[in-house]
């Protein structure tokens, strides 16, 4: 089964948004944008998603959405890019302090951009 392609329309789209594991899929998602996720974001477990070149994902809205990434030690969830060369993404950008917010058994690859916009943000998860 092919992966499935969230561009920012998908993320625009409003309302909390699951991303469930594709059995069988080596990959579950393509990200092609680099979208604020204004609702709560659930990742289960063993879902692999790649990004993009320039692609990513922002979690700067002021409403402190929740981000649960739930993986395990035997279906971890993978976020990945297109390519295998480090900074291919921008990588995660998180200032939710909702303390419901969870990353178990994550891996981040490939991603370290520095992100535009003048805050000359480097790296591959970058929390404030």
């Amino acid at each position: 089964m092919p992966p499935t392609l969230l561009d920012c329309d998908f993320f625009s789209a409003g309302g909390d948004i699951h991303l469930e594991n594709v059995p069988d899929a080596p990959v579950d998602y393509i990200i092609s944008c680099d979208p604020r996720i204004k609702a709560n974001l659930l990742i289960d477990a063993g879902v692999v998603i790649v990004f993009e070149k320039n692609a990513g994902l922002q979690f700067i809205e002021d409403e402190n959405y929740k981000i649960e990434m739930r993986g395990t030690s035997n279906n971890p969830i993978i976020l990945t890019g297109t390519e295998k060369n480090k900074g291919h993404w921008r990588g995660l950008l998180m200032t939710s302090d909702n303390p419901s917010n969870i990353m178990r058994h994550v891996t981040v690859e490939y991603a370290g951009q520095i992100r535009p916009g003048g805050w000359n943000y480097k790296g591959a998860v970058i929390g404030s």
